[in-house]
Protein backbone atom coordinates (compact mmCIF):
# COMPACT_ATOMS: atom_id res chain seq x y z
CA UNK A 1 0.00 0.00 0.00
CA UNK A 2 2.85 2.34 0.92
CA UNK A 3 4.63 1.46 -2.32
CA UNK A 4 1.50 2.34 -4.44
CA UNK A 5 1.09 5.61 -2.57
CA UNK A 6 4.67 6.56 -3.29
CA UNK A 7 4.19 5.78 -7.00
CA UNK A 8 1.09 7.98 -7.22
CA UNK A 9 2.91 10.77 -5.34
CA UNK A 10 5.76 10.69 -7.88
CA UNK A 11 3.28 10.85 -10.79
CA UNK A 12 1.50 13.85 -9.33
CA UNK A 13 4.74 15.71 -8.64
CA UNK A 14 6.30 15.00 -12.05
CA UNK A 15 4.45 16.67 -14.98
CA UNK A 16 6.19 14.56 -17.61
CA UNK A 17 5.28 11.34 -15.81
CA UNK A 18 1.72 12.59 -15.30
CA UNK A 19 1.25 13.27 -19.04
CA UNK A 20 2.70 9.89 -19.94
CA UNK A 21 0.21 8.13 -17.66
CA UNK A 22 -2.67 9.99 -19.40
CA UNK A 23 -1.34 8.95 -22.82
CA UNK A 24 -1.04 5.35 -21.69
CA UNK A 25 -4.63 5.40 -20.42
CA UNK A 26 -6.02 6.88 -23.68
CA UNK A 27 -4.10 4.34 -25.77
CA UNK A 28 -5.47 1.52 -23.66
CA UNK A 29 -9.09 2.68 -24.14
CA UNK A 30 -8.51 3.27 -27.86
CA UNK A 31 -7.07 -0.21 -28.39
CA UNK A 32 -9.94 -1.78 -26.50
CA UNK A 33 -12.97 0.16 -27.86
CA UNK A 34 -11.80 2.21 -30.85
CA UNK A 35 -12.90 1.74 -34.53
CA UNK A 36 -12.75 3.73 -37.78
CA UNK A 37 -14.55 7.15 -37.93
CA UNK A 38 -18.03 6.77 -39.32
CA UNK A 39 -18.88 10.42 -40.11
CA UNK A 40 -17.32 12.26 -43.03
CA UNK A 41 -16.09 15.84 -42.93
CA UNK A 42 -16.51 17.60 -46.27
CA UNK A 43 -15.05 21.00 -47.10
CA UNK A 44 -17.94 22.08 -49.38
CA UNK A 45 -18.98 25.71 -49.77
CA UNK A 46 -22.36 26.61 -48.13
CA UNK A 47 -25.36 26.55 -50.52
CA UNK A 48 -26.94 29.94 -50.99
CA UNK A 49 -30.71 30.09 -51.61
CA UNK A 50 -31.79 31.71 -54.85
CA UNK A 51 -33.15 35.20 -54.26
CA UNK A 52 -36.93 35.63 -54.61
CA UNK A 53 -37.96 36.80 -58.06
CA UNK A 54 -38.94 40.46 -58.03
CA UNK A 55 -41.76 41.31 -60.43
CA UNK A 56 -41.55 44.62 -62.26
CA UNK A 57 -44.75 46.66 -62.13
CA UNK A 58 -45.76 47.34 -65.73
CA UNK A 59 -49.15 48.66 -66.87
CA UNK A 60 -50.86 46.32 -69.32
CA UNK A 61 -54.12 46.22 -71.28
CA UNK A 62 -55.75 42.92 -72.19
CA UNK A 63 -58.42 42.23 -74.82
CA UNK A 64 -60.22 38.90 -74.86
CA UNK A 65 -62.35 37.00 -77.31
CA UNK A 66 -61.54 33.47 -78.46
CA UNK A 67 -57.98 34.78 -78.42
CA UNK A 68 -56.27 37.31 -76.21
CA UNK A 69 -53.88 40.19 -76.82
CA UNK A 70 -51.76 42.07 -74.26
CA UNK A 71 -50.22 45.50 -74.72
CA UNK A 72 -47.81 47.38 -72.46
CA UNK A 73 -48.12 51.14 -72.00
CA UNK A 74 -50.65 53.86 -71.33
CA UNK A 75 -52.86 53.64 -74.42
CA UNK A 76 -55.86 51.33 -74.46
CA UNK A 77 -56.10 48.53 -77.02
CA UNK A 78 -58.64 49.38 -79.67
CA UNK A 79 -59.46 46.02 -81.24
CA UNK A 80 -58.10 42.82 -82.70
CA UNK A 81 -56.88 42.53 -86.26
CA UNK A 82 -59.47 39.77 -86.53
CA UNK A 83 -62.71 39.29 -84.68
CA UNK A 84 -64.12 41.48 -81.94
CA UNK A 85 -63.33 42.51 -78.40
CA UNK A 86 -65.54 40.77 -75.86
CA UNK A 87 -63.82 41.64 -72.59
CA UNK A 88 -61.29 44.33 -71.75
CA UNK A 89 -59.03 44.33 -68.69
CA UNK A 90 -56.35 46.70 -67.46
CA UNK A 91 -53.95 46.57 -64.55
CA UNK A 92 -50.31 45.82 -63.84
CA UNK A 93 -47.99 42.85 -63.94
CA UNK A 94 -48.07 42.51 -60.13
CA UNK A 95 -51.87 42.23 -59.96
CA UNK A 96 -54.15 39.22 -60.31
CA UNK A 97 -56.82 38.94 -62.99
CA UNK A 98 -59.84 36.66 -62.53
CA UNK A 99 -61.50 34.99 -65.52
CA UNK A 100 -64.89 33.23 -65.29
CA UNK A 101 -65.91 30.40 -67.60
CA UNK A 102 -69.29 29.05 -68.65
CA UNK A 103 -68.54 25.79 -66.82
CA UNK A 104 -68.52 27.59 -63.47
CA UNK A 105 -64.76 27.86 -63.01
CA UNK A 106 -62.80 30.95 -62.01
CA UNK A 107 -59.15 31.22 -63.12
CA UNK A 108 -56.70 33.46 -61.25
CA UNK A 109 -53.88 34.68 -63.53
CA UNK A 110 -51.12 37.05 -62.48
CA UNK A 111 -50.47 39.94 -64.86
CA UNK A 112 -46.83 38.88 -65.21
CA UNK A 113 -47.96 35.61 -66.84
CA UNK A 114 -50.08 37.53 -69.35
CA UNK A 115 -47.12 39.85 -69.98
CA UNK A 116 -44.71 36.94 -70.56
CA UNK A 117 -47.15 35.25 -73.00
CA UNK A 118 -48.80 38.28 -74.64
CA UNK A 119 -50.72 36.61 -77.48
CA UNK A 120 -52.50 33.35 -78.07
CA UNK A 121 -55.70 31.35 -77.74
CA UNK A 122 -57.32 31.76 -74.36
CA UNK A 123 -58.36 28.10 -74.18
CA UNK A 124 -54.73 27.01 -74.52
CA UNK A 125 -53.50 29.68 -72.11
CA UNK A 126 -55.93 28.61 -69.36
CA UNK A 127 -56.09 24.91 -70.40
CA UNK A 128 -59.86 24.97 -70.93
CA UNK A 129 -61.97 21.84 -71.19
CA UNK A 130 -64.00 21.09 -74.32
CA UNK A 131 -66.72 23.73 -74.98
CA UNK A 132 -65.39 25.96 -72.19
CA UNK A 133 -65.33 29.70 -72.87
CA UNK A 134 -65.01 33.04 -71.08
CA UNK A 135 -68.21 34.64 -69.74
CA UNK A 136 -66.76 37.32 -67.46
CA UNK A 137 -63.63 38.92 -66.04
CA UNK A 138 -62.63 40.78 -62.88
CA UNK A 139 -59.69 42.94 -61.91
CA UNK A 140 -59.82 44.75 -58.53
CA UNK A 141 -57.98 47.72 -60.06
CA UNK A 142 -60.60 48.18 -62.78
CA UNK A 143 -63.88 46.75 -61.47
CA UNK A 144 -65.27 48.28 -58.30
CA UNK A 145 -67.84 46.36 -56.31
CA UNK A 146 -68.38 44.08 -53.35
CA UNK A 147 -70.43 41.20 -54.83
CA UNK A 148 -70.85 39.19 -58.02
CA UNK A 149 -74.17 38.30 -59.60
CA UNK A 150 -74.02 35.07 -61.61
CA UNK A 151 -76.75 34.05 -64.09
CA UNK A 152 -77.07 30.63 -65.71
CA UNK A 153 -78.62 29.32 -68.90
CA UNK A 154 -81.52 27.61 -67.06
CA UNK A 155 -82.54 30.72 -65.11
CA UNK A 156 -80.53 30.38 -61.90
CA UNK A 157 -79.08 33.45 -60.14
CA UNK A 158 -76.40 33.53 -57.45
CA UNK A 159 -74.80 36.30 -55.36
CA UNK A 160 -71.20 35.86 -54.23
CA UNK A 161 -68.95 38.10 -52.12
CA UNK A 162 -65.85 39.47 -53.88
CA UNK A 163 -63.63 38.01 -51.14
CA UNK A 164 -64.72 34.52 -52.16
CA UNK A 165 -63.23 35.10 -55.62
CA UNK A 166 -60.06 36.92 -54.54
CA UNK A 167 -59.27 33.98 -52.22
CA UNK A 168 -58.74 31.79 -55.31
CA UNK A 169 -55.03 31.22 -55.99
CA UNK A 170 -55.18 29.17 -59.18
CA UNK A 171 -58.62 27.99 -60.31
CA UNK A 172 -61.73 26.85 -58.50
CA UNK A 173 -65.43 26.17 -59.07
CA UNK A 174 -67.55 29.20 -58.12
CA UNK A 175 -71.00 27.69 -58.74
CA UNK A 176 -72.39 24.16 -58.84
CA UNK A 177 -74.36 23.63 -62.06
CA UNK A 178 -77.10 21.11 -62.72
CA UNK A 179 -77.01 18.94 -65.84
CA UNK A 180 -77.08 20.89 -69.14
CA UNK A 181 -76.75 24.21 -67.32
CA UNK A 182 -73.98 26.76 -68.00
CA UNK A 183 -73.02 30.18 -66.72
CA UNK A 184 -74.18 32.96 -69.07
CA UNK A 185 -73.06 36.17 -67.33
CA UNK A 186 -71.04 37.34 -64.33
CA UNK A 187 -71.40 40.96 -63.21
CA UNK A 188 -69.71 42.82 -60.36
CA UNK A 189 -71.76 45.29 -58.30
CA UNK A 190 -72.43 46.68 -54.85
CA UNK A 191 -75.32 44.31 -54.08
CA UNK A 192 -78.14 46.84 -54.05
CA UNK A 193 -78.62 46.99 -57.83
CA UNK A 194 -81.59 45.53 -59.65
CA UNK A 195 -80.91 42.36 -61.63
CA UNK A 196 -82.22 42.13 -65.20
CA UNK A 197 -82.34 38.64 -66.74
CA UNK A 198 -83.41 38.16 -70.36
CA UNK A 199 -84.23 35.04 -72.41
CA UNK A 200 -83.72 34.11 -76.06
CA UNK A 201 -87.47 34.33 -76.70
CA UNK A 202 -87.42 38.02 -75.81
CA UNK A 203 -88.61 38.05 -72.20
CA UNK A 204 -87.11 40.02 -69.33
CA UNK A 205 -87.52 39.93 -65.55
CA UNK A 206 -86.17 42.63 -63.21
CA UNK A 207 -85.92 42.17 -59.43
CA UNK A 208 -84.06 43.68 -56.49
CA UNK A 209 -80.59 42.21 -56.03
CA UNK A 210 -80.77 42.92 -52.30
CA UNK A 211 -83.29 40.09 -51.82
CA UNK A 212 -80.59 37.56 -52.71
CA UNK A 213 -78.43 36.16 -49.92
CA UNK A 214 -74.70 35.85 -50.50
CA UNK A 215 -73.50 32.26 -50.73
CA UNK A 216 -70.18 30.43 -50.76
CA UNK A 217 -68.10 29.01 -53.58
CA UNK A 218 -69.47 25.85 -55.19
CA UNK A 219 -73.00 26.40 -53.85
CA UNK A 220 -75.97 26.41 -56.22
CA UNK A 221 -77.99 29.43 -57.24
CA UNK A 222 -81.71 30.09 -56.80
CA UNK A 223 -84.41 30.54 -59.44
CA UNK A 224 -84.12 33.98 -61.00
CA UNK A 225 -86.40 33.60 -64.02
CA UNK A 226 -89.02 30.98 -64.84
CA UNK A 227 -88.52 29.68 -68.39
CA UNK A 228 -90.46 27.71 -70.93
CA UNK A 229 -88.95 24.35 -71.83
CA UNK A 230 -87.91 25.76 -75.23
CA UNK A 231 -86.36 28.94 -73.79
CA UNK A 232 -83.09 29.79 -72.02
CA UNK A 233 -81.31 32.81 -70.54
CA UNK A 234 -79.15 34.71 -73.03
CA UNK A 235 -78.02 37.73 -71.01
CA UNK A 236 -78.01 39.44 -67.60
CA UNK A 237 -77.09 42.96 -66.48
CA UNK A 238 -77.33 45.19 -63.40
CA UNK A 239 -79.55 48.27 -63.17
CA UNK A 240 -78.46 51.11 -60.88
CA UNK A 241 -79.68 54.64 -60.15
CA UNK A 242 -77.94 55.99 -63.31
CA UNK A 243 -79.63 53.55 -65.69
CA UNK A 244 -82.06 55.29 -68.03
CA UNK A 245 -82.63 52.63 -70.67
CA UNK A 246 -82.31 48.96 -71.62
CA UNK A 247 -80.53 48.27 -74.91
CA UNK A 248 -81.53 45.06 -76.71
CA UNK A 249 -79.65 43.27 -79.51
CA UNK A 250 -81.00 40.33 -81.52
CA UNK A 251 -79.10 37.58 -83.29
CA UNK A 252 -79.92 39.17 -86.67
CA UNK A 253 -78.51 42.50 -85.57
CA UNK A 254 -81.60 44.51 -84.63
CA UNK A 255 -80.92 46.99 -81.85
CA UNK A 256 -82.85 49.58 -79.84
CA UNK A 257 -82.98 51.43 -76.54
CA UNK A 258 -86.12 51.44 -74.41
CA UNK A 259 -86.64 53.76 -71.46
CA UNK A 260 -86.27 52.05 -68.12
CA UNK A 261 -89.73 53.25 -67.04
CA UNK A 262 -91.27 50.66 -69.38
CA UNK A 263 -89.84 47.83 -67.27
CA UNK A 264 -91.48 47.33 -63.87
CA UNK A 265 -89.62 45.68 -61.02
CA UNK A 266 -91.13 42.31 -60.06
CA UNK A 267 -90.08 39.39 -57.89
CA UNK A 268 -87.54 36.79 -58.91
CA UNK A 269 -88.74 33.48 -60.33
CA UNK A 270 -91.42 35.00 -62.57
CA UNK A 271 -91.85 34.60 -66.35
CA UNK A 272 -91.20 38.27 -67.09
CA UNK A 273 -92.54 40.34 -69.98
CA UNK A 274 -91.48 41.01 -73.56
CA UNK A 275 -88.43 43.21 -74.02
CA UNK A 276 -88.50 43.38 -77.83
CA UNK A 277 -90.27 42.04 -80.88
CA UNK A 278 -88.72 39.03 -82.61
CA UNK A 279 -89.35 37.52 -86.06
CA UNK A 280 -87.16 34.56 -87.02
CA UNK A 281 -84.32 35.67 -84.77
CA UNK A 282 -83.63 35.43 -81.03
CA UNK A 283 -82.63 37.93 -78.38
CA UNK A 284 -78.84 37.85 -78.05
CA UNK A 285 -78.01 40.43 -75.42
CA UNK A 286 -79.35 43.16 -73.14
CA UNK A 287 -77.38 46.09 -71.72
CA UNK A 288 -78.35 48.58 -69.03
CA UNK A 289 -77.20 51.98 -70.32
CA UNK A 290 -76.97 55.53 -68.95
CA UNK A 291 -75.96 59.05 -69.93
CA UNK A 292 -72.47 58.69 -68.43
CA UNK A 293 -71.01 56.14 -70.86
CA UNK A 294 -71.33 56.82 -74.58
CA UNK A 295 -70.15 53.36 -75.71
CA UNK A 296 -70.25 49.75 -74.59
CA UNK A 297 -68.78 46.49 -75.85
CA UNK A 298 -71.27 43.98 -77.16
CA UNK A 299 -70.47 40.27 -77.22
CA UNK A 300 -72.15 40.18 -80.63
CA UNK A 301 -71.19 43.37 -82.46
CA UNK A 302 -68.06 44.75 -80.74
CA UNK A 303 -68.00 48.44 -79.74
CA UNK A 304 -71.34 50.23 -80.01
CA UNK A 305 -71.92 53.98 -79.86
CA UNK A 306 -75.05 54.58 -77.79
CA UNK A 307 -75.66 57.94 -79.45
CA UNK A 308 -76.33 56.09 -82.71
CA UNK A 309 -79.00 53.83 -81.20
CA UNK A 310 -82.60 55.12 -81.47
CA UNK A 311 -85.20 54.78 -78.73
CA UNK A 312 -88.06 52.39 -79.38
CA UNK A 313 -91.07 50.99 -77.59
CA UNK A 314 -90.73 47.87 -75.47
CA UNK A 315 -92.54 45.73 -78.04
CA UNK A 316 -90.70 47.13 -81.07
CA UNK A 317 -87.89 45.33 -82.88
CA UNK A 318 -85.39 48.13 -83.41
CA UNK A 319 -83.18 49.00 -86.37
CA UNK A 320 -80.65 46.96 -88.31
CA UNK A 321 -77.24 47.68 -86.78
CA UNK A 322 -75.46 46.66 -89.99
CA UNK A 323 -77.22 49.45 -91.91
CA UNK A 324 -76.49 52.15 -89.35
Amino acid sequence: MTEEANRIKIILQNEKEFNQQLINGWNEVSNKFGDNRRTKILMNEPIEEAPEKILKEITIFINLNGEYMVKEGKSVLKSFKKGKVVYKMSGTTIENFYIFSNLGKCYCVNGEKFYSEPNGKIENFLKFENDEEVVGTYNPNQDKGSVFFIATRLGQIKKLEVEEITSIKKNKTFITLQDLDKVIDVKCGEGDEKVAMASEEGLIVIFEGSILSSTKLQSRGVLGMKLKLTDEICSMDLINSNTNAICTITTQGYIKKTKIEEYPTTTRGTKGRFVCKLNDDKLAEIKAVDDVNSTFYSRTFNEINLNDIPFGQRVSRGVDILKM
